[in-house]
């Protein structure tokens, strides 16, 4: 890893520490969140659901 002066390395965070951190986020979401429902007029009725994709630069991979 190349150093810039006045600047430390930086590191990317393990896999698994990303899985980790994924975890805990949702077990708060799901904590802080306790009523979720689908639209049916919108997405259509349980079991054929429809959802567009929406291309923005958060959901990129």
């Amino acid at each position: 890893m190349k150093q810039v002066p006045g600047r430390r390395g930086q590191r990317a965070a393990t896999p698994d520490l990303a899985r980790a951190e994924t975890v805990v986020s949702q077990t708060l979401l799901f904590a802080r969140t306790s009523r979720f429902w689908i639209d049916e007029d919108r997405h259509g009725p349980a079991g054929a659901r429809r959802f567009r994709y929406l291309p923005t630069f958060m959901l990129r991979g």
